[in-house]
């Protein structure tokens, strides 16, 4: 019996580390991590009059003169300004190259004493000068550099990645569409399968607006193992997700009620029948010829 229990006990092990294994879609593709844009907070005083930390015109971040300011597409930037000479200053990106405050220039407000000014990195990649549109002596050459972003992009995922589910019942799982660096492009679905014997839907079949969800709906006709693919399409863009569907049975007891020919046991039960007949008479006589 103690054989018999190691040889239940390793099978048991046996089993419950291949489910554990099967329980995870084999992987399709390499993880990327969301490109996120920054934060980025600046302190700038701004004097045309050398006074106090002002030892000369322009922008002072600190003790450093004109710092270079560094950002990428997609960034937030806050600069906190202030008037070290108390003179009126405004803050400005010189993108059109014109020193003025146009449509395309990030631009603060008037400021005497302090302000905040907050502004999305949106112009192109490149190299600008920034200063102060009221007082061209401030301005900084080249001191506003503007790195290339990560492009628009989406990612996609299903849930769950494994599915299990009898011959002929559909299993369903969810592929979620999520937005990476401003993506809301429209993404077009499509499933592949790797046999025949699994024929699979996608409702809706395109996402909208960047992000949003389908449902996936898989039919097996035989038992087996599947692997489908779903693919979203966003112009040159194409992204997978793998589902792993487990089509089985559904399990059910066999057998039958074999009829048994009784007629092999009667000369047996004859022969018992007589000897316990026997038995009882011999039994009975001898209790007779006991009695006084």
């Amino acid at each position: 019996m103690r054989r018999i229990g190691y040889l239940v006990t390793g099978f048991l092990i046996v089993l419950s580390a291949t489910i554990m294994n099967e329980g995870s879609p084999p992987s399709l593709l390499p993880h990327v991590s969301k490109a996120q844009a920054a934060s980025i907070s600046i302190t700038l005083a701004g004097c045309v009059t050398p006074t106090g930390t002002c030892t000369s015109a322009g922008w002072w971040e600190g003790t450093i003169h004109d710092p270079t300011i560094t950002v990428t597409q997609g960034d937030t930037l806050t600069l906190h300004l202030s008037s070290a000479d108390h003179n009126t200053h405004q803050f400005i990106v010189d993108v059109d190259g014109l020193g003025t405050c146009s449509t395309t220039d990030p631009c603060s407000s008037l400021f005497s004493s302090g302000t905040t000014f907050t502004f999305i990195i949106g112009m192109a990649s490149g190299t600008y000068d920034y200063g102060c549109t009221i007082h061209p002596q401030m301005i900084v050459l080249g001191g506003f550099i503007v790195n290339p972003g990560t492009p628009p992009d989406f990612s996609i995922s299903a849930s769950p990645g494994t599915v299990s589910a009898n011959v002929g019942v559909l299993g369903n799982s969810t592929i979620t569409i999520a937005p990476q660096g401003g993506f809301t492009g429209t993404v077009g679905l499509a499933s592949t399968t790797n046999s025949t014997n699994l024929s699979c839907t996608l409702s809706p079949t395109s996402i909208s607006g960047g992000s949003g969800s389908s449902i996936l709906s898989c039919n097996g006709s035989v038992q087996a193992k599947y692997l489908v693919t779903v693919t979203g399409t966003s112009g040159s863009v194409s992204h997978s997700a793998g589902v792993v569907y487990n089509v089985t049975t559904s399990g059910t007891v066999g057998g039958s009620i074999v009829p048994v020919d009784m007629s092999g046991l009667l000369p047996l039960y004859i022969g018992l029948g007589l000897a316990s007949a026997g038995l009882f008479a011999a039994v009975l006589v001898y209790g007779r010829r006991r009695a006084p």
